[in-house]
């Protein structure tokens, strides 16, 4: 009998705090950059006196500015960094949809949360996709009837010259002038 596990929400934040830590981390070591100069360009995004050591061991705690200061000093946005840790749901929560009506200026539709790819980019692509084939076939079509100019070559190297054969009829001539 599986013994019960009861996964508290407490649990879940804890989890995703860690994953967002060994993303930083990992992201990090693929950078090539010592804790020496990540930290030289915190100082410069006003994110100073982490300790990157700590933090990434989670004996200190990962705050936003953590991340913010990290993803921008390594060169990339915030929000990069969290669609990596997090993935995007599917359709936007009740909530965010209430509160959207609620910020939106009167008279303008919120904006909806936008697809990775436009519709209209995505049914362009599926029609380049589905004329391929027809395109493919007229290409063989035309190809037929015209030979292509290919140079012969010999799956065989030439033969070796024998070892007491008399030199080559045209001598190479060396920078001095002399035959060799």
């Amino acid at each position: 009998m599986e013994p019960l596990t009861i996964t508290s929400p407490g649990n879940v934040v804890k989890a995703e705090v860690d994953r967002a830590r060994s993303v930083l981390r990992q992201i990090f070591e693929l950078s090539g950059l010592s804790q020496k100069a990540l930290s030289r360009r915190l100082e410069e995004h006003a994110c100073s006196g982490t300790n990157l050591s700590r933090l990434f061991t989670g004996k200190a705690a990962l705050r936003l500015e953590h991340i913010v200061g990290i993803s921008r000093a390594l060169g990339f946005h915030p929000l990069e960094f969290f669609r990596i840790v997090f993935e995007e749901p599917e359709h936007p929560s009740p909530f965010l949809r209430r509160l959207a009506d609620l910020i939106a200026p009167r008279g303008r539709q919120p904006t909806p949360l936008r697809p990775f790819v436009e519709r209209d980019e995505f049914e362009k692509l599926l029609r380049k996709v589905a004329e391929l084939p027809r395109v493919i076939e007229q290409l063989l079509r035309e190809a037929q009837g015209q030979t292509l100019a290919l140079p012969i070559v010999s799956r065989h190297p030439p033969p070796l010259a024998a070892p007491n054969a008399p030199p080559a009829a045209n001598p190479v001539r060396t920078a001095q002038g002399r035959n060799r």
